[in-house]
């Protein structure tokens, strides 16, 4: 029993003071941050363009012409999709998520032609979703590390 406890207790010395072991779980990390954040992108625009749909729905009008909710029910299915595929690790990810940006562009350009401050979240989510598909995420990195330099 005092040789498994000593055993143990030398393995977690071992990989509590292992610099190269964290540098390696660092890396590990930051490949993973990036595909997370680029999910979680994913995720946000889809719930804001949800609730944009919303909005034009019920506003009616312009608000609610067909190609502009086709635009936006293209935007939520492809959001939805990209983040799916991504969490599960897919090898169709970086393909969809090239579709994802286009559809991202497209929504951004069409809630802001409507010149509605209310759809002003969905112009910002779904710029921020195309930057972030178009990069694999490695756009958050980025971004986070400009506020951290400001």
């Amino acid at each position: 029993m005092k040789r498994i406890l000593f055993s143990l207790l030398m393995l977690l010395a071992f990989v509590a003071f292992n610099p190269s072991l964290d540098a390696a779980f660092a890396a590990d990390k930051g490949a993973k941050s990036a595909a997370e954040c680029c999910q979680m992108t994913c995720s946000k625009c889809q719930k804001t363009c949800e609730e944009a749909l919303k909005y034009c729905l019920s506003k009616g009008g312009k608000h609610a012409a067909k190609e502009h909710i086709d635009t936006l029910k293209d935007c939520i299915a492809l959001c939805k999709a990209s983040a799916d595929l991504g969490s599960r690790g897919s090898k169709l990810t970086a393909k969809l998520r090239e579709v994802c940006a286009d559809a991202c562009t497209a929504c951004a350009k069409s809630c802001e032609a409507l010149n509605d401050p209310k759809l002003k979240d969905c112009v910002t989510a779904c710029n921020e979703c195309a930057k972030s598909c178009e990069t694999g995420g490695e756009s958050c990195k980025t971004d986070a590390n400009d506020a951290k330099k400001k």
